[in-house]
């Protein structure tokens, strides 16, 4: 059963894979949606708190870019029946409205690009889409 931090984890080790945490790493734009986002947040709060190279990685992220990024959650009764019993069934849960988890990351984020100076950019939907139906 993975968490958001074991994506964030796994998603660290990739950009230091490709080179990403080298001094010499351009710059990058971050760019996810919905739950990546709470991702990308994990990943970024997480290597702030590493006392290694990985620091590395934060500093060449220039601009992030976010699209329908519930960062202060979402209702998710229309999501429990799709994931009920299901192995990540708990990822809906850290998205409620009420989420304490959401609170805290988005707080520490918010924290790190001010700091850091990394450009946010939000993009959210104005319409309304379709609840999935079980």
């Amino acid at each position: 059963m993975k968490g958001v931090n074991d994506i964030a984890v796994a998603l660290i080790a990739k950009m230091k894979s490709i080179g990403r945490g080298s001094p010499s790493s351009r710059l990058m734009v971050i760019i996810a949606y919905s739950l990546g986002g709470i991702v990308v947040k994990q990943a970024m709060v997480a290597i702030a708190r590493a006392h290694d190279s990985t620091g590395e990685i934060l500093e060449s992220i220039y601009r992030a870019i976010f699209f329908s990024v519930p960062n202060r959650g979402m209702q998710i009764s229309h999501l429990l029946p799709i994931v009920y019993g299901r192995l990540n069934s708990h990822l809906a849960q850290l998205l409620s409205t009420t989420s304490d988890y959401l609170k805290e990351l988005d707080h520490q984020f918010s924290g790190i690009v001010t700091y850091k100076g990394i450009k946010i950019i939000s993009i959210y939907k104005t319409k309304r889409t379709k609840t999935p139906q079980v």
